[in-house]
């Protein structure tokens, strides 16, 4: 069957509109693509200011770690802990560090972090998996989960090993063109000695 000459330039219009529609959703969708990376970027730069702080075998852990979360946060951020065994609904029984009064953003988590190791760990592991960014603007979020190994040493050999599993959620904002944490959020589900040695 001949196709006529009108169903041939149909033919032809459509499958140029739809190239071009097709063409004009790949640059919105390598924008979006670069937006999300930079978003999970900020959680890995967590996780490594997290293990800097965690590492006693640094000169000078705590200073190392709060260097990297510098890169990571606005000056103002707040951040919230949930340990295992408390209700992650309830606001009251997070650990809340940066709310108002002495220190506040990246500096203040730096320390808080820093005490709870309290040297007792000879490193620190943060792995981060299972992503999901939502993002409006210049605003967004990040959820996460973490396993984190937290390991002693002594002698050169492993002495312990305690291991964690939970949840992170980030508020993030666009500041001057470059994305930041605003709010972290850390819920606790176990923090379990896998290994003690005799």
């Amino acid at each position: 069957m001949f196709k006529t000459k009108v169903q041939k330039s149909l033919g032809k219009s459509l499958v140029t509109l739809f190239l071009c529609l097709g063409l004009a959703a790949v640059p919105a969708v390598a924008e979006g693509n670069a937006k999300k990376d930079e978003i999970v970027d900020l959680m890995l730069c967590y996780a490594a200011g997290t293990d800097a702080i965690g590492d006693s075998t640094r000169t000078d852990p705590l200073g190392d770690g709060a260097a990297i979360y510098a890169d990571c946060f606005t000056d103002d951020a707040v951040f919230r802990a949930w340990f295992p065994g408390t209700d992650f609904s309830d606001p009251t029984q997070a650990v809340t560090v940066g709310a108002g009064g002495g220190l506040t953003g990246s500096e203040a988590w730096a320390g808080f972090v820093f005490s709870v190791f309290n040297g007792t760990y000879t490193y620190t592991q943060h792995s981060v998996s299972n992503f999901r960014v939502k993002t409006s603007g210049n605003t967004g979020t990040l959820t996460a989960y973490v396993d984190a190994a937290h390991v002693t040493q002594a002698g050169g050999a492993v002495t312990g090993v305690a291991v964690a599993h939970g949840t992170y959620e980030l508020q993030v904002e666009k500041v001057q063109g470059t994305w930041l944490i605003s709010q972290l959020e850390v819920r606790l589900i176990n923090f379990t000695p896998t290994f003690t040695a005799p």
